[in-house]
């Protein structure tokens, strides 16, 4: 083989190697345009996701004991602050509605001395004084707990709600902007079945029980007060248009009806 056919050979597998070399490259630029990134190394897709979720507020609240009995009761809150919340989003106050079965008499036990409380009818306030306070996930900042000191007088299974917003406490009109996430809440109130009935007494018998309290004597002065209560009143022993087992009401009118006819 001449010299000049080995140099021909060796450039025709350069050539072929600068080819397959340049072929290689094409075909990463055109699968690599799917997996740019970022400056940070984070893909745009990721970046939008993230930056999405920054919006997102939920919150939950659980209210226990989930049964009490009738009468005086202490319901125990907590209010947390979601963790898929995005981080600049503050929990700042919440509200929670006591059904109307319930006499609201206090709030109580605040976790965080820094948060404070109040009451508008049937709604409990509870938020931050200041916006530093508020809950942002950080710790010792994701939740808070508090106390409901409520009364009940019938028996059932109420419903409560809540909602909450990133303002303050003192700020008003209360504007509601996170989303609960977290189960239904509801308080069932049992025990109304312990309860003695009332004693329906008619309005002689309780003349006379007023009339013992306060010593006044046996004879014809009490029996024309008692004949005169007796006639007093109406059909059912109604007195006064008030029904015997509206205990206290009816108590009272007996009571005034006597005393107007006790000698001076």
């Amino acid at each position: 083989m001449t010299n000049k056919s080995v140099e021909t050979m060796r450039r025709s597998s350069l050539a072929a190697a600068v080819g397959f070399g340049l072929a290689l490259a094409a075909a990463a630029c055109d699968g690599g345009a799917s997996t740019a990134t970022s400056p940070s190394g984070v893909s745009p897709s990721s970046l939008a996701a993230q930056n999405g979720g920054q919006s997102t507020r939920n919150f939950s609240v659980t209210v226990t004991p989930p049964s009490v009995t009738v009468g005086t009761a202490t319901l125990h809150v907590t209010v947390t602050r979601d963790a898929a919340s995005g981080q600049s989003q503050q929990l700042g106050s919440v509200e929670v509605y006591v059904p109307g079965e319930f006499s609201i008499q206090s709030v109580s036990n605040i976790s965080n001395t820094n948060w404070t409380s109040g009451v508008t009818g049937q709604t409990v306030r509870v938020g931050a004084v200041g916006g530093n306070q508020k809950l942002d996930g950080s710790a010792g900042h994701v939740s808070v707990t508090f106390d409901i000191n409520v009364t009940s007088t019938q028996c059932g299974t109420y419903k409560f709600t809540a909602q909450a917003s990133n303002s303050t406490y003192s700020t008003d009109p209360f504007s509601p902007n996170w989303t609960y996430t977290g189960s239904a809440l509801s308080v069932t109130v049992t025990g109304c079945d312990d309860i003695p009935a009332p004693e329906c007494k008619a309005a002689p018998a309780v003349a006379n029980e007023y009339l013992d309290n306060i010593d006044f004597p046996g004879g014809p002065g009490r029996g024309a007060i008692i004949n005169q209560v007796s006639r007093h009143m109406t059909q059912g022993a109604k007195f006064d248009g008030i029904d015997p087992c509206d205990v206290a009401a009816y108590r009272a009118a007996v009571i005034a009806f006597v005393i107007a006819r006790l000698p001076v």
